[in-house]
């Protein structure tokens, strides 16, 4: 988000919430507050609007958040993404959980319903509100967490990944604190030292657990052995391609004699389930068909994952299922891997490119660093495992 044409965007919404929070803080002047019970839980928002493996890796802080916010003193809020909304149900956490269409809150098309969002977030008070992201978004995060009235404010300096440098030193004055970050390491290693900073403790190492989420899933409903393949990743020049993942799962049922499982999104079950309906391939298509508690349940009951690196491959690790990602240098080794999760790669001097490829290619076909990765590695790689 760093072209000139974003940057001007990104201070038109500016200016814009600015007026919205200005006319809603004249409003609020205007009028009585209300009386509040002395014995009332404190509130604590937690904004996470990004992408479900993200969440997943977040998951690990939760015991470290309980400790120091107890849910018989704090009311516990979550502001995120609809992709992640079934997720943050699973868990015995939230009393309230408020989702933000991300896309359409940063769109020329969806100003109204921003300003809209932020109007509602502005009655959304709370007396701590934490921002835990490492790649802070100035059109939605920090603005997000600029609408809302709170006592104490908490973010991490991050990185400028997804931010201009002006952006991000500006988003910090919406915050009371913003914890120090000096880069490097994986997204596990970030988790581990924001929850570090908060709590004032030793930086330990911050690993999610699922297992348990899992063993209370609803159990699949596939009789036989098999294992699941997840062929999307949210955007197609991250995907290996759905004609080779049949051609690996063809190849692995031959060898293994394993029922071919395949998951994913109504999106990709729209793209995908003809293919592999038509394809030679033993399998149970659940694309479209699952909710994240099921999509648990299948993964648990796994004999491996097969996969682009997606919420999916995350989900997999944080349930000890052994998993092969395929996957890119947009963010080479930040999210992966980890736990029993296996990744395959071709390295390129691009490596770290934020998915912003410097190579032209079509956008029907994967980036170059994932259509470069052949179906021998890949079959190789499932042998290994």
């Amino acid at each position: 988000m760093r072209s000139l044409k974003s940057q001007a965007w990104a201070l038109v919404l500016f200016f814009l919430d600015t007026c919205v929070l200005s006319l809603r803080a004249l409003v609020r002047c205007l009028r009585a507050s209300p009386a509040v019970a002395g014995n009332r839980r404190q509130r604590l928002i937690l904004v996470r609007p990004d992408a479900l493996g993200d969440f997943v890796i977040w998951s690990a802080t939760f015991e470290t958040l309980r400790r120091l916010y107890p849910q018989e003193r704090y009311e516990w809020v979550w502001i995120g993404t609809p992709a992640q909304a079934g997720f943050a149900r699973l868990f015995d956490l939230f009393d309230q959980l408020i989702v933000v269409n991300t896309t359409r809150f940063r769109s020329f098309f969806g100003v109204g319903y921003r300003l809209q969002t932020l109007w509602r977030l502005c009655n959304v008070h709370s007396d701590i509100l934490i921002h835990p992201i490492r790649s802070r978004e100035f059109l939605i995060g920090d603005a997000i967490a600029r609408a809302i009235p709170a006592k104490h404010k908490f973010a991490s300096r991050g990185d400028l990944t997804n931010s201009a440098n002006w952006q991000l030193r500006l988003a910090d004055r919406f915050y009371t604190q913003v914890f120090p970050f000096f880069g490097g390491g994986s997204e596990l290693d970030f988790t581990a030292d924001f929850a570090s900073k908060l709590s004032g403790g030793p930086s330990v190492a911050l690993v999610p657990d699922l297992r348990q989420l899992a063993g209370n899933a609803p159990a699949s409903a596939v009789a036989e052995r098999y294992f699941l393949v997840l062929p999307g990743a949210g955007w197609e020049g991250r995907e290996w391609g759905v004609e080779r993942f049949i051609e690996a799962s063809e190849r692995i049922q031959r060898q293994k004699g394993w029922l071919a499982v395949w998951a994913g999104s109504e999106a990709e079950q729209r793209r995908f389930s003809n293919l592999v309906q038509k394809s030679q391939v033993r399998s149970h298509d659940r694309m479209g068909k699952t909710s994240v508690h099921e999509l648990l349940g299948l993964i648990a009951g796994a004999e491996m994952v097969l996969c682009n690196e997606t919420g999916g491959a995350h989900l997999a690790a944080a349930c000890s299922v052994p998993s092969l990602v395929i996957t890119g240098g947009g963010h080479f080794e930040r999210f992966a891997p980890w736990g029993t999760m296996r990744v395959l790669a071709k390295k390129m001097p691009c490596f770290g490119c934020n998915w912003h490829c410097i190579y032209p290619f079509s956008g029907r076909k994967p980036v170059p660093c994932i259509d470069k990765i052949e179906m021998e590695q890949v079959l190789q790689a499932v042998r290994e495992l």
